[in-house]
């Protein structure tokens, strides 16, 4: 995450709890494009029906990445720099799940305690 040139308590947050650390990680649309530079996504154009490899020196010519394509970038992205299916199988990882919408979980949760099982 260093050669994105992420800096803790702006883009990464560690929480440490109990015997747990948590570790939370913010995308904003500049790591988003580094990150598809790397990795090559092929991305439309705002030319319709022309898609090519994401070049950042041409963010001018492509049409803003989707909610999916971003999180596949973010996800394409810590898979390669980290092995889950490793970390989770030797207990250093309890669980990890992408965040995304958090203010929509906290409404969800609302919901669900008001209406219960009847949604």
């Amino acid at each position: 995450m260093l050669d994105l040139g992420f800096l803790e308590n702006r883009d990464f947050f560690i929480i440490p709890e109990d015997d747990k650390i948590y570790f939370a990680i913010k995308f904003n649309s500049e790591y988003i494009d580094e990150i598809a530079h790397k990795l090559q996504k092929i991305s439309d154009l705002k030319t319709p029906g022309i898609k090519m490899p994401f070049a950042r020196c041409m963010t001018d010519y492509f049409t803003a990445f989707g909610s999916r394509q971003r999180l596949q970038c973010i996800q394409e992205y810590l898979e390669s720099e980290i092995d889950f299916d490793y970390y989770d199988y030797i207990d250093v990882i309890d669980k990890h799940y992408p965040l995304h919408k958090v203010e929509g979980i906290t409404e969800i949760n609302k919901s669900f305690d008001k209406y219960n099982w009847k949604l």
